[in-house]
């Protein structure tokens, strides 16, 4: 039966069920204890902007590009913790499809398919989740990102939409986590060893190289870090 209605239809009523599993049997909890620090302050400002509220939030720290995530909450749902975890259900949801379409690419259906199985159901992910923690929008930028550079290597022009939408996706994966740093190497290291051409590979370098240098200007150190302690213990804090 399942097999007669078509993958778009699947994926929507397999994400109904899990996401109404983790609301019913209370895996994500509906109040504001225990948020991320970075999801915290992205929220606040849509909020405050959205009530038109004087909130002196960036003093407590620049809010890293999740606030652009989060622009719908505000405009439509201010205040409301359920639909900041909603959303971040959905998020996540889109993420493990992405790299399910991603596996199933690199490597087999039925490893992608077992992999994202496991991530769905990972308590990691569901604490993840619980938190609008970091990790998940990471895994989806990154999702993203990867087909981005796909449509930017086969556009007509070096320096067009592509170009510029890469650039910002660079600037919200950086501004995430350290961690998202590995996006733009990856970025570097691929346009190194397989160029289109000079004079594209020339403006890709350049593009990565100030957009990070404005993100890290811009955000002066992430959020919530153990920075000079054990850099392992830095880059598990997502």
């Amino acid at each position: 039966m399942l097999s007669k209605i078509q993958p778009r239809y699947q994926a929507l009523l397999i994400l109904c069920l899990w996401g109404g599993i983790l609301l019913f049997f209370n895996l994500v909890r509906l109040d504001p204890y225990g948020i991320d620090e970075g999801a915290a302050l992205a929220l606040l400002l849509n909020w405050s902007v959205a009530d038109q509220i004087i909130n002196p939030i960036v003093a407590l720290g620049m809010p890293d590009f999740r606030a652009l995530l989060f622009l719908p909450l505000g405009l439509y749902w201010p205040g409301s913790i359920l639909a900041a975890k909603v959303f971040t259900i959905i998020i996540a949801f889109i993420a493990a499809m992405l790299l399910y379409n991603w596996s199933k690419k690199s490597v087999d259906d039925e490893v992608a398919l077992l992999g994202t199985g496991l991530l769905l159901i990972a308590p990691l992910m569901i604490i993840q989740i619980d938190q609008i923690g970091v990790g998940i929008y990471l895994l989806f930028m990154l999702g993203i990102g990867s087909k981005v550079d796909e449509k930017q290597r086969t556009a007509e022009r070096s320096i067009g939409n592509w170009y510029f939408i890469q650039m910002l996706l660079t600037a919200v994966i950086v501004s995430l986590h350290p961690i998202g740093l590995a996006y733009p190497a990856a970025l570097a290291i691929r346009w190194m060893q397989e160029p289109i051409d000079k004079k594209r590979q020339q403006h890709n370098f350049i593009g990565i190289s100030i957009t990070i240098f404005i993100v890290l200007v811009m955000q002066a150190g992430w959020l919530d870090l153990a920075w000079f302690s054990n850099p392992l213990k830095t880059f598990s804090v997502a």
